[in-house]
């Protein structure tokens, strides 16, 4: 993909990202007549864009609401199955071991590969049948409510104590960059890691983590 296809792209996660939806579809016809071939990014934005427009009578919702009503089991487990149904039926979405950009979850399965991750968030919370247009770039529901972990290549972002897990699958991975408490660390086996992620806070989640990792 060249530098100005990849732009193009950009700017329909952009725009859809802060709800401008007119200017998303008409970057993505831009997109689509100059696109040798559609990216996995554009595949995995365009299956749950589908999802989300066939979606009826989704109930709106704001962010402090969705904290109160949200049945955080059931999320994490739609996060869960939706992400199996998805790389089962697009293979090309499954991370492997390459880098992308997705979700680490507590039972040490990954989502599928994704455009950003905010279309994800979007997606669960409109399986859940509430209007999912509170998710922005910068909130970050999912990681904070089930312990999920943000992975977008070579950068980690973690919010909550990692489960097992996520240790073992993070340390086969083997990023670059790990963000957690607004604090960068450059190496896994950094004592100074380990000391800040013992000052996160523990996952609200009560997810039985008996499924196959």
């Amino acid at each position: 993909m060249n530098a100005f296809v990849g732009a193009i792209l950009g700017n329909i996660f952009l725009n859809d990202s802060l709800n401008r939806f007119e200017s998303a579809k008409s970057y993505e016809d831009k997109y689509l007549e100059l696109a040798i071939k559609t990216s996995d990014q554009y595949i995995s934005y365009k299956l749950m864009q589908d999802f989300y427009e066939a979606c009826n009578n989704l109930k709106p919702i704001t962010y402090e609401e969705f904290l109160l009503v949200v049945d955080i089991n059931r999320y994490l487990t739609t996060a869960l199955d939706e992400s199996f149904l998805i790389k089962n039926k697009y293979k090309q979405l499954t991370p492997d071991n390459q880098r992308f950009v997705g979700f680490l979850f507590p039972d040490g399965t990954t989502s599928p590969i994704l455009c950003r991750h905010y279309k994800f968030e979007r997606h669960i919370i409109s399986a859940l049948g509430y209007d999912p247009s509170f998710v922005s770039y910068n909130v970050n529901v999912l990681p904070q409510l089930t312990g999920s972990i943000k992975v977008c290549h070579e950068d980690i972002t973690i919010f909550t104590k990692p489960s097992i897990h996520q240790i073992k699958w993070l340390t086969k991975y083997k990023a670059k960059n790990y963000h957690v408490n607004n604090k960068l660390f450059k190496n896994i086996e950094n004592p100074e890691l380990d000391y800040e992620i013992k000052r996160l806070p523990y996952s609200p989640i009560k997810f039985a983590l008996d499924r196959q990792a």
